[in-house]
């Protein structure tokens, strides 16, 4: 496959399949389309997971024996070959063209104003409410002084004590990609007077999970994270098998009650899988959030959107322009614009107008405003 300009398909992304039995190692590839025959299909096909793996050479491997997983970097390496130098240097962000601009703003505290109270009752924005995600790409908010304000809606600047309470006898459970578990180390690190992280599983890695920060004194909170399964494209990692969770078997599961918050993003992973891909592993999400939200009306659940990034790579440059992620954005919010019950988080607009450098995983100033829209969808919407 190869990466159109229409973003349906994707390329042709090869990974590294690890098969162990006893002694006996063998890598092999694997892809999420169908390889040559004989292969072993390890698809779930529940979630929309396709993945094959070739089967190994050695007789004493079977398939049942696939424990590990990692990238395989050449694939994309693969897509510089053919680009001229000027090509990629126009590639690469810093050829972006900025245009300065000499503005002046005039700051006013309106509500000072001689103004009937009623009007001043007007003009303060109601706490941002669950209502899907938004028809297409538009300007969502502003930053002003280096603090993001929503357009429609008021957003709580929660403080470590203010959280705390907000956070107590609630669990919270991020599923996704590395942004969200941004998010997961942000608090993390922001109530790490009160939280405690639990020891790892054998064998997992925090990069995937599962991940649980708890304070069991009186409070009983758990902050959980675990990544959206397969694809896994991270380079230099190896994912243990029997840590692959998919987001819809995840819910589905019902492991974590009806008092839990799910907090989802999946984006970065699924640009080079292209948008069929991507859309069709979106629906099997969308039904199991659909279903888990007619079970357990009072529980929420929250999808953090894609957000700009850095291009340190020419074949970054390509699979993940902001061209392409745009368009697989646009996809996630028309799935899910039905769905009114579904908080959403506009990453996407925050962060390329944002102050700071463009990179996959902001700066700590926008993962704070992320967390406080989160926080004011659990504890403020609805009130």
């Amino acid at each position: 496959m190869t990466l159109t300009l229409s973003g349906k398909v994707g390329l042709n992304v090869t990974f590294v399949g690890q098969f162990v039995a006893g002694n006996v190692t063998e890598d092999v590839i694997c892809r999420y389309a169908e390889l040559e025959l004989p292969f072993c299909n390890l698809s779930n096909p529940r979630t929309h997971g396709p993945w094959y793996c070739q089967k190994p050479k050695d007789p004493r491997l079977k398939c049942k024996d696939w424990k590990y997983h990692k990238m395989y970097k050449g694939t994309f390496l693969k897509l510089e070959e053919n680009l001229s130098p000027l090509s990629k240097s126009l590639l690469m962000k810093s050829h972006m063209v900025k245009i300065p601009a000499n503005l002046s703003v005039l700051v006013e505290d309106v509500l000072k104003r001689n103004l009937p109270i009623e009007d001043k009752r007007r003009m303060e924005l109601s706490y941002c409410a669950m209502n899907g995600t938004p028809a297409g790409m538009h300007i969502s908010g502003h930053f002003f002084q280096n603090k993001w304000y929503p357009n429609d809606c008021r957003v709580v600047d929660f403080s470590v004590d203010t959280g705390m309470k907000c956070l107590s006898h609630k669990t919270v459970v991020f599923l996704g990609d590395s942004t969200i578990r941004q998010v997961f180390e942000y608090v993390k690190d922001y109530y790490k007077r009160y939280l405690v992280q639990l020891p790892l599983p054998e064998g997992a890695i925090k990069e995937h999970g599962p991940v649980e920060l708890k304070r069991c004194v009186k409070d009983k909170i758990s902050i959980k994270y675990h990544f959206h399964g397969l694809p896994s494209s991270g380079t230099g990692l190896v994912l243990r098998t029997d840590y692959i969770e998919y987001i819809v078997d995840r819910i589905n599961s019902r492991k974590d009650g009806c008092e839990v918050v799910y907090v989802l993003s999946l984006w970065a992973h699924f640009i080079a899988t292209g948008k069929i891909f991507y859309v069709q592993r979106l629906l099997a999400i969308k039904q199991a959030v659909t279903a888990f939200l007619d079970r357990c009306p009072r529980s929420k659940v929250i999808i953090k959107g894609a957000n700009t990034k850095d291009h340190p790579a020419v074949w970054i440059a390509i699979v993940s322009s902001e061209w392409n992620i745009v368009q697989h954005e646009l996809e996630l919010r028309k799935i899910f614009r039905d769905e009114k019950r579904v908080g959403f988080i506009d990453a996407f607009d925050i962060t390329r107008v944002q102050p700071f450098k463009d990179q996959v995983h902001p700066d700590r100033k926008i993962v704070k405003e992320i967390l406080n829209r989160i926080l004011t969808y659990i504890c403020k919407t609805n009130q």
